[in-house]
């Protein structure tokens, strides 16, 4: 990527932290005390897969920034590793095992109640899909301090998460990029009689095509991704 188009990226970025925190132009001091701020006013939030820009849920945020409702913050990496991996029809999950996979790159948004609820109901919290944790991430590129902050995520519920984790291990991702989207499918694609969870429980039934067996619980390393 040309420079000019990185300095242009950074640019964006450090305009929008600016914006959501009231800062005076060129004030690069304070970093921590920002993000602390825009704790306060909004929820943080990481989104990692199919909601980032360029991907196919994207237009809820979109709609939701439109609205005032939600400013994006920056780009931001866990802290801890955590499994990335790709379930049925390439839907991103982010699996609760602290410690095992990737630190994981995704981007940060601050949004209000209303917003929350909308990313609420696309994710499914209350159908047993995804339930909604802290993470604590380091914020990138904002000026010329990385921040770390605290902020919300949606991982894989815990219902399934062990057999995720053992159909999956072998194939954790840093980042859900353009490539792991050549095969997913759009929502309104999908077999209509089946709900998600079902297509989690056939995707987790199939036959591993990895020649090891995946370890029991008991037996999972940090080793293993």
């Amino acid at each position: 990527m040309p420079d000019y188009q990185k300095n242009m990226g950074r640019a964006q970025e450090e305009k929008a932290m600016k914006k959501i925190c009231n800062l005076p132009p060129h004030s690069n001091n304070n970093n921590r005390v920002c993000a602390q701020k825009c704790a306060e006013e909004k929820v943080l939030v990481f989104v990692y897969g199919t909601l980032k820009r360029g991907f196919g849920n994207h237009w809820l945020i979109e709609e939701m920034i439109a609205g005032g409702h939600a400013e994006f913050v920056g780009i931001g990496r866990s802290e801890e590793r955590y499994p990335l991996v790709c379930g049925p029809y390439q839907v991103p999950f982010l699996l609760y095992l602290n410690g095992f996979g990737e630190h994981v790159f995704g981007e940060v948004y601050a949004i209000d109640a209303y917003a929350l609820q909308r990313f609420d109901e696309l994710e499914g919290t209350t159908k047993g899909h995804y339930v909604r944790r802290s993470i604590r991430l380091r914020l990138l590129k904002m000026a010329e301090e990385e921040v770390v902050l605290e902020s919300q995520a949606y991982f894989a519920a815990n219902s399934y998460t062990p057999q995720m984790w053992m159909k999956t291990r072998h194939n954790c991702l840093c980042t859900y990029s353009v490539e792991e989207t050549k095969n997913y499918v759009r929502r309104k694609d999908r077999p209509p009689h089946l709900s998600f969870l079902e297509h989690i429980n056939i995707f987790l039934s199939q036959q591993s095509t990895h020649p090891s067996p995946p370890p029991a619980p008991s037996e999972i390393t940090a080793g293993h991704c």
